[in-house]
């Protein structure tokens, strides 16, 4: 199995002041739900452009970028951009911007109203720690992970330890996880305690809370919940089996980068194993130029939209990864039109 990684950044996150040590430029600027916009023009209107340094280190200076990127968007398209998600990092260590112009909003859980609960001060610690290592592994090219046991373990020794603590965490509190990740008010218990257990003991219980928290109403809540899911059935064709795939097909259309990218990666394990019938849901005209707009992208997060896109037309899995790796997109795209 092929294991990426990848960390978005928040607008208010403590990432935000972790790129003061190296300035890093803006890499690709990548769209999705383009049809019919003239996207040449719209680049020029952005307050950025590739190869530039993207800087966010002062405060505030995230929340201003995204908001002159909204108003430029609308001035030039007179309608609002969907997303715009700043993404650290690319191959060479720079800043990956997707910004959606269309999608479809999902029905979502409504916003949980219990403010008491909340996991211990220890459990956000140990969180915030592991996003800061997280960054500082992918900045420093150390983000490869083992996935084999149903969790990410990074190659990264302070990353891994991170892990590790919260595995020791995961075993002895899955309780109290569950319950926060289910029915705490505050957005930040609940994205914390999304990763956290994906550390726990493998099991059906852990599995239904992460396919429910895939449509909490908070994107960095779906992000870490889809991708500790997309883990688990990488790792366990038996759960790979139950998953509710008609729901991340319709992911896929979603408004927000996150989602689409979080969905392609279950799509991505599912389809690894006999997976005619999902394959067939997966031939829908929008999906398939979702798909493709994706698989277009100059980032590595195409790969997963290529490997699907070559699965649809029957390319043979050793020859899909070396097309995948080698970056020939174009035979991918050729043998789709000739399975139509």
């Amino acid at each position: 199995m092929k294991t990426f990684l990848i960390i978005i950044l928040f607008a208010g996150s403590i990432l935000a002041e972790e790129v003061e040590e190296k300035e890093k430029l803006v890499g690709e600027i990548e769209f999705f739900g383009y049809a019919g916009v003239d996207l040449l023009k719209l680049k020029e209107a952005l307050p950025f452009e590739e190869g530039e340094v993207f800087k966010i280190e002062e405060e505030g200076q995230l929340a201003e970028i995204l908001q002159e990127t909204e108003i430029s968007v609308f001035e030039t398209l007179n309608r609002r951009a969907s997303d715009i998600a700043p993404v650290c990092c690319d191959r060479s260590g720079n800043w990956m911007i997707y910004i959606g112009l269309s999608g479809k909003t999902s029905a979502y859980h409504p916003q949980p109203i219990d403010e008491e609960k909340e996991l211990p001060e220890d459990f956000i610690e140990l969180y915030e720690r592991f996003e800061i290592e997280l960054e500082d592994a992918i900045r420093r090219g150390a983000a490869q992970e083992d996935q084999s046991m149903g969790y990410a373990l990074s190659v990264d020794p302070p990353l891994r330890k991170t892990q590790l603590d919260m595995r020791d965490i995961a075993l002895e509190h899955e309780e109290i996880l569950l319950d926060v990740l289910k029915n705490a008010a505050e957005a930040k218990q609940r994205i914390a305690a999304a990763e956290i257990l994906g550390y726990a003991k493998q099991s059906k219980r852990q599995f239904e809370a992460f396919v429910y928290a895939a449509r909490d109403a908070e994107p960095h809540v779906r992000n870490n919940a889809t991708r500790a899911l997309w883990i688990l059935a990488g790792s366990n064709p038996d759960l790979a089996a139950e998953v509710p795939t008609e729901f991340y097909i319709d992911m896929l259309l979603s408004k927000k980068w996150s989602d689409i990218n979080k969905a392609s990666l279950v799509l991505y394990s599912i389809t690894e194993r006999d997976s005619e019938e999902v394959l067939e849901r997966l031939r829908r005209k929008d999906i398939v130029e979702r798909l493709s707009e994706m698989a277009r992208w100059r980032t590595w997060h195409a790969d997963y939209a290529r490997y699907l896109l070559g699965r649809l037309a029957g390319i043979e899995e050793e020859r899909l990864e070396l097309l995948v790796k080698s970056g020939q997109t174009e035979e991918i795209f050729d043998g789709l039109i000739l399975q139509k």
